[in-house]
């Protein structure tokens, strides 16, 4: 129990506790995801969902991508991260994001 810690370590408790998942005796959560490609799969569109029942901590991770050329392919997308501080993904809430992302394939043909 992070209150029979004394005064000056329990902050240092409490976020051991948080880190550790200790406020939570039980999670249970439930994860998809969803993708969209076009016909010639030059573009695609993704978001995967994250959500823990009963303290409502969710997740969402949505890209969107183009195949330049058959060796270049770029990326944009983020990082979503919702629920109370002392849940698993609330902790996470200043640690939302975005991205981008060149990719390219390089293969020999001997």
């Amino acid at each position: 129990d992070t209150h029979q810690v004394l005064p000056p370590l329990q902050q240092l408790a409490i976020g051991a506790a948080i880190i550790d998942d200790q406020f939570h005796r039980n999670l249970f959560g439930v994860g998809s995801g969803l993708t969209y490609n076009t016909a010639d799969l030059r573009t695609s569109a993704n978001v995967d969902l994250l959500y823990f029942v009963g303290i409502g901590n969710w997740a969402a991770r949505p890209r969107f991508s183009y195949k330049f050329t058959d060796s270049i392919l770029g990326e944009i997308g983020g990082d979503i991260f919702v629920g109370a501080e002392d849940g698993p993904l609330g902790r996470l809430r200043k640690d939302r994001l975005a991205f981008v992302r060149i990719e390219y394939s390089y293969t020999s043909s001997r």
